[in-house]
This record gives structure tokens, sequence and C-alpha cells, in this order.
């Protein structure tokens, strides 16, 4: 017997557990880095894409916004994707103990119960508000219903899925993103400007502008660049702009 097990740890390579180990540590860096080099180049491109879809819709073009305020849209941007990862968790969040369920072994961390008291106390109010609104068109809200329950199985996977599922969840996800930038351009660019309002810089907030020479202006701020306000003056629907030189102070009013 301990010939036989001479001769097996013979045939055996040493290191062998250690050098695959290593390898496999390495693959892992290198996926990590990939992955986030990849959404660090979609999410330059595609904050810089939603700026231009806004600016589309408005009928007007910033340069200096693309010429210095690169960080800025991307930090828009961010607000914005934090505003819909809190609301995919709102809506979505029970896809988030299903996934543990699915790809992990008990004991589990998330009970599906307080998700999904959660998830239907939410859903409940954006019911009410759904039928206490003036105007609402499913058809505007229905691309943002869909990209949060994206994002809350996107999430889900990240946390519980293997590596591969995780790949595959976000090529899935920035495919659809893409996707919707471009059939669904009105609701993904209302999704941009709540970052734009979060920081009171866009979005249409109401303003009342003070200029240097005295006068005054109220209207709709639609994006506030480096070096102009785009306004929509009065209840005209045309942007006016308005170089950031004349402009002593804006004001950010409460809503009706």
């Amino acid at each position: 017997m301990e010939t036989v097990k001479a001769l097996q740890d013979a045939t055996v390579p040493r290191g062998t557990g250690t050098t695959s180990g290593k390898t496999g540590g390495k693959d892992l860096v290198k996926l990590i880095a990939l992955w986030l080099i990849a959404m660090f180049v979609f999410l330059f491109f595609y904050s810089r894409a939603l700026f231009l879809l806004l600016m589309a819709q408005y009928d007007f073009f910033s340069y200096d916004l693309f010429l210095v305020g690169g960080t800025a849209m991307t930090t828009f941007y961010l607000t914005a994707e934090l505003i819909v990862v809190v609301s995919s968790l709102a809506l979505f969040g029970f896809l988030l103990p299903l996934m543990e369920r699915r790809f992990k072994k008990p004991p589990y961390s998330m009970s599906p119960w307080m998700f999904g008291t959660i998830n239907v106390c939410f859903w409940f109010l954006l019911l009410i508000l759904a039928l206490t609104a003036e105007r609402w068109e499913w058809w505007n809200h229905l691309p943002k219903l869909v990209v949060t329950g994206l994002v809350a199985l996107h999430l889900s996977m990240l946390l519980f899925a293997p590596r591969t599922w995780k790949m595959k969840s976000s090529f899935v996800l920035v495919i659809m993103l893409s996707g919707f930038a471009f059939f669904w351009q009105q609701p993904m660019v209302a999704l941009l400007s709540q970052g734009l309002k979060a920081y009171g810089v866009g979005g249409e907030i109401a303003v009342e502008l003070h200029y240097r020479n005295a006068n005054q202006d109220k209207g709709r701020l639609v994006l506030l660049s480096p070096q102009h306000a785009y306004v929509i003056l009065g209840g005209k629907r045309k942007i006016s702009v308005i170089g950031r030189d004349v402009i002593q102070r804006i004001d950010v009013l409460d809503e009706p």
C-alpha cells in the first residue's frame, strides 16, 4: 500500500494546485479589469448620447458642455442611474432573494417576504399616483418601469450569479439600454432630467433669472452649461440661450 501511494504521489506534478490557483486569480483580475473598462467606456459614451438626445429634443446644441463639461455630464448621468437603482429596489427588490435561492445554498441572507411587502407598498403608491394624476401616459412610463426591472435583475445577478451569468447580464443590460435610447428617446431623456433636477441645473425646473442690468425673467431651466443657460421663457416652447456672463444669479422656484 505504501509503495502504491508513493507511486501515485510521484505521478502528481508538484505545485499543480498552487499554479492553477495563481492562474485562476490572474484570470479573475483580468476579467474584472476588462469589465470595469467596458463599463467606464459605456458610461462615457452613453451619458453623452443621452445629452445629445436631450439637446435634439429641445433643438439646441451646447458646445461648451462637451468641451469643458464632460465630468458634469457623467456625474448627472450617474445621479440619474442612482435614482433608477433605488427605484428598482423599491419596485422589483423581490428579485434579489429569488436569485439568491436560485444560485446559492442555505442559509439565505435575504427575506422574500420583506422585499415583497416593500414592493407591494410602492406599487400601490404608484397605482394611486397614476389614478390621481391629471395626465398619466403609460406609454411614456413603461420604458422607465422596464429599465428599473432590468436594473434590479442585473443587481441580483451581480450579487449571486456565477461569473459567466454576470458577464451575460452586463452585456444584455448594455444592449437593452442602447435600444431604449434609440426607440424610446423621450422617456430616457426624462430619466436624465431627474439627474439634472437633483442638482438644480436643468430638467425644466422653474427658475427666476436676475440679470446684471437689474432685469428679471421667469421660465424653466432645461440645462445649465458652464457658459450658457438654456431656458424656456414664459409660455413658449422655444429655447432661449442666455450667456452666464450677463446673469447675476438664478433662483430656483418652488413648483406650484
